[in-house]
């Protein structure tokens, strides 16, 4: 079974801004890149932590919510992923479950992350 099927992912965010966490300034962070797997994160200007991982399960794991307050050395990220759920962990702690195993469509049991399928585009015909 490869990291595509079951893994995870953990790494570090900061900025120059002491205040990042808590300013009204949006913020882009780098793509961080293991092998296949590609997480991005976004800081928005309502305090929100937007977190993309695409690469796991054929999805693309999108995690929402309010940004925890961040220390000094920045906040731990690590998202997990099996078939059954993706989980996502901010400084240790559970942040976000969002279940895989319910095709339905896109949600995570009440939660304001989600997890939905990577867009799929066929080829063109040539008709």
């Amino acid at each position: 079974m490869g990291i595509e099927q079951e893994g995870s992912l953990s790494f570090r965010i900061r900025h120059a801004d002491k205040d990042w966490a808590t300013n009204s300034k949006p913020y882009d962070f780098p793509p961080v890149e293991s092998g296949p797997i590609r997480a991005h994160v976004v800081k928005h200007p309502t305090r929100k932590i937007e977190i993309r991982v695409d690469g796991p399960l054929g999805v693309e794991l999108v995690f929402e919510g309010t940004i925890p307050p961040v220390r000094e050395e920045g906040l731990s990220i690590a998202v997990t992923w099996s078939p059954e759920k993706a989980q996502l962990f901010l400084d240790g702690r559970l942040f976000k479950v969002a279940p895989l195993s319910d095709t339905r469509g896109p949600g995570n049991g009440g939660a304001p992350g989600s997890a939905r399928p990577a867009p799929n585009n066929p080829p063109p015909s040539d008709a």
